[in-house]
């Protein structure tokens, strides 16, 4: 039964655009009802790197896909594609990008009233090291063994570290506040469950 289909596909995530990265996913069929899958997010391409504060960096993913009973054709009796069904995916990212934007710190000359201070304008760079493992649940819909539509969402955990080559930053601070890490969103460190979804598109080989 699927031995004239395609087992590979690639596919983009149709909305990263809107919000400043590019995911470019690589999926292989191992048998019916298991894929792997692998990604790369190309951060600072899209839609907000046009703000004050560039983005550059990347998260990489790798995950497995557990397939639940593939979809088939009742009148036919037979699958109709083997990465085709709802799934359930194990899935971790790991990644590293940099922010940069005009920035100052102060600094005391003295430490005794009246204060000597001090004001020193530098390009700030905040460095990020993030990553996440996740639970997923989608369905993936195939189309005419060619094009593909992939529909997920799913929770985890992750971690956060955040460096910068301004001496004030409250880093514990941004660290524990949470926020958005571009392949998912979640709270700080003492809340470190994150959310991910997306939408993908792609074709089939």
């Amino acid at each position: 039964n699927y031995a004239g289909q395609h087992k590979s596909d690639l596919k983009v995530d149709f909305l990263s655009p809107a919000f400043d990265h590019i995911t470019i996913n690589y999926e292989r069929s191992i048998k019916p009802g298991m894929s792997w899958e692998t990604g790369v997010s190309f951060i600072g391409v899209g839609a907000l790197g046009i703000e004050t504060r560039p983005t550059s960096g990347a998260i990489f993913s790798g995950g497995i896909k557990f397939i639940h009973s593939p979809d088939f054709y009742a009148s036919r009796q037979h699958y109709a594609h083997i990465l085709k069904g709802g799934y359930i995916r194990l899935q971790g990212y790991l990644g590293y990008y940099t922010q940069t934007y005009p920035s100052s710190y102060y600094t005391n000359v003295n430490n005794t009233y009246p204060y000597n201070t001090t004001y020193t304008n530098i390009t700030e760079k905040d460095n990020y090291t993030v990553g996440a493992l996740h639970i997923q649940f989608g369905k993936q819909y195939i189309f005419n063994d060619i094009f593909l539509l992939d529909i997920y969402g799913g929770l985890g955990y992750h971690f956060v570290s955040i460096s910068s080559n301004n001496p004030t930053m409250n880093t514990y601070s941004e660290q524990n506040d949470g926020g958005y890490y571009y392949d998912f969103a979640g709270g700080g460190s003492s809340f470190p469950i994150s959310f991910s979804a997306g939408l993908k598109i792609g074709i089939l080989f």
